[in-house]
Order: structure tokens, then sequence, then C-alpha cells
């Protein structure tokens, strides 16, 4: 390994962390909008719109969460492939 070395493990368990929770979030989010919707429609009509914005706010915010994790998965998976090529580009330089 170079002296002047990128490994940053701080920054690897920070991206990590990241994806999970945005992970978590993306699987819990959805869950609540939908307890919240069925829930509605044990309430009277006029108490049931507030219920209704609140499942729509969780959908929302599932849909963002989702996404987050998407672009931080594809971000994993890009990093990766630039590892792979830069080792096996060193390989070949090492060997001739």
């Amino acid at each position: 390994m170079s002296r002047h070395s990128s490994h940053h493990p701080r920054r690897r368990k920070i991206r990590a962390a990241c994806r999970h929770v945005a992970a978590a979030a993306a699987a819990i989010l959805p869950v609540g909008a939908l307890y919240t919707f069925i829930r509605a429609f044990f309430l009277t009509k006029p108490e049931r719109l507030p219920f209704f914005r609140l499942s729509l706010g969780f959908l929302a915010g599932g849909l963002v969460a989702l996404s987050l994790f998407a672009i931080l998965r594809a971000d994993k998976i890009r990093r990766h492939a630039e590892r792979k090529r830069r080792r096996e580009a060193e390989a070949a330089a090492r060997n001739g």
C-alpha cells in the first residue's frame, strides 16, 4: 500500500451507516403509512382527513428514503468497481 493511501475507515463506516438508515426508513415508513391509512377508517369522517394526509406524508418519506438508498447503493457498487480496476491495474503494472 502506498504511503498516501486513500483508506478512510471512518468514512466507510459513515457511508455504511447512512445506507442502513436509508434502508430501514425505506422499509418502515411505508408500513407506517399503511397503518395510519387503515387506522383512519376506524374514525369518524371529519377526523379521517389528517390521518390520510399523515399516511401520504409517510409514503412520500418512504419513497424519498428508497431513492436515497438506491443512490447510496449505486455509489457503493461504483466504488467497488473502481477499487477492483485499480487493484487489477496495479497488479498488471507489477507483473509487467
